[in-house]
């Protein structure tokens, strides 16, 4: 999950300095990606039949 470094700066100084947030972003950004979701939908599907999880980047509530 992607944090917001400014809000833990205010509230926890010592946290902040362990926040890697070219790294947090990095990783949103390869999970959010279609080839990502693809493989999100497809886990669990050769073995048990069906998706484990549900592919839900991109969608509007």
């Amino acid at each position: 999950m992607k944090t917001n470094p400014e809000y833990v700066r205010q509230n926890n100084p010592n946290a902040a300095k362990m926040i890697n947030v070219e790294g947090a972003k990095a990783f949103v950004e390869f999970m959010v990606s279609p080839e990502t979701q693809k493989v999100i939908g497809e886990f669990g599907k050769e073995k048990l039949g069906q998706s484990l999880f549900v592919p839900d980047a991109g969608k509007r509530n």
